[in-house]
């Protein structure tokens, strides 16, 4: 009786950290070794529980609740016993005293690295700087900083905070121009408002740009345009501005760089012909896409990329590289700049999570971008 109470309490909390994670209550500090704790239970139940609109249902939740309360009782039962037994059939004390200290040394480094890749580097958030030059940039956007942040994903694994911190490291900076990415949010269309207000606290001069990611689209697309139309960030998807060394305007002059910008390209519409509306020759480009991938499928031409959405795959081991890359090409996207097709693509490595809450050689980032004349 005492294991089937065990069973249904763990059960019990599972299903009450999910209910927390969904309704964007203070918990992130639960809910990342929770997920790594039902992961198993997660992939089984995902085969036979499908998303409903890239989202889990309460089914979901629920049959992933039960099987991770009874499987994670299970399991520590299991290793309690174990590791009884292990002492009884090791007969040889030097044998046992160095067997035990092994083991323990493995658990510990274990314990450790989930601890390092939970707690710690999703929270080491990191400026990168780059100094670009764009073949006919004018002389007076010589220097002009932009700074560039990505894939926030406000939502239950990213707290509001965190997003404060990213923003205020490139406020420290004294940015011209900031330009977002896209995914804001993340598995939640409550997390909306603030996952988009939260950048009011931007103190660029000349204010924010962005395009949408595929998340937003995922969480409502029209509501995240109605928060940046709030916010008075400027969305470019499938649009474009010409910047002047007077600032931000809908007409070309002499003296421009376009900033130019598409939909996503897993869920949005990428519209190179709008984007480079009245944008005249020999006039340099820069081009906003969430995905990095679109620099493989269109002709441009444009002097440079800003995308996101790969996170650098969150976890890289040492001689392996990236886990998991979303992207058709592999870990070529993964982060930094990165030699395109046609043009360099600048690739952020973000700053929020999806999927699993963790990175591991992999920290988030924001970048600082200073302009350079070719």
């Amino acid at each position: 009786m005492r294991w089937l109470a065990a069973c249904l309490g763990a059960s019990l909390f599972f299903w009450l950290v999910a209910l927390a994670a969904r309704s964007l209550w203070p918990l992130q500090f639960l809910i990342g070794p929770v997920e790594l704790l039902l992961l198993p239970a997660s992939v089984v139940t995902g085969l036979f529980v499908p998303v409903s609109g890239h989202h889990h249902t309460d089914a979901f939740y629920a049959v992933r609740s039960l099987m991770g309360g009874f499987g994670t009782v299970s399991a520590f039962l299991a290793l309690r016993e174990a590791w009884r037994l292990w002492f009884v059939v090791t007969e040889r004390p030097v044998q046992r005293s160095r067997r035990t200290l092994l083991l323990q040394a493995f658990f510990a480094t274990a314990l450790g690295t989930a601890c390092y890749g939970l707690f710690i580097e999703p929270n080491w958030l990191k400026l990168r700087r780059y100094e670009i030059a764009l073949k006919g940039l004018p002389p007076e956007l010589d220097g002009f900083k932009l700074g560039h942040i990505s894939d926030t994903h406000y939502g239950p694994y990213i707290s509001l905070s965190h997003i404060r911190r990213a923003i205020g490291l490139l406020n420290a900076e004294q940015p011209d121009l900031v330009l977002h990415t896209g995914d804001f949010v993340s598995s939640t269309p409550a997390a909306i408002p603030d996952g988009v207000g939260v950048l009011a606290g931007v103190r660029a001069r000349l204010g924010t740009l962005a395009v949408l990611g595929n998340h937003d689209h995922w969480e409502g697309a029209d509501a995240v345009r109605a928060e940046l139309a709030r916010q008075q960030v400027r969305l470019l998807d499938n649009d474009r501005l010409f910047l002047t060394a007077n600032g931000l305007s809908e007409t070309s002059a002499e003296g421009a760089l376009a900033i130019c910008g598409v939909g996503d390209l897993w869920e949005g519409v990428v519209g190179p012909a709008a984007a480079l509306r009245d944008v005249p020759d020999g006039c340099p480009r820069l081009l906003l896409s969430h995905n990095p991938d679109v620099a493989e499928e269109l002709e441009g031409p444009f002097d440079l990329q800003l995308s996101g959405h790969t996170h650098g795959g969150q976890v890289s081991f040492p001689g392996v590289g990236p886990v998991l890359v979303p992207s058709r090409f592999g870990p070529k996207y993964a982060g930094g700049l990165v030699a395109g097709p046609r043009w360099p693509v600048l690739v952020s490595r973000g700053v929020g999570m999806v999927m699993l809450p963790v990175r591991f050689r992999v920290p988030p980032e924001v970048s600082l971008i200073v302009l350079r004349s070719a």
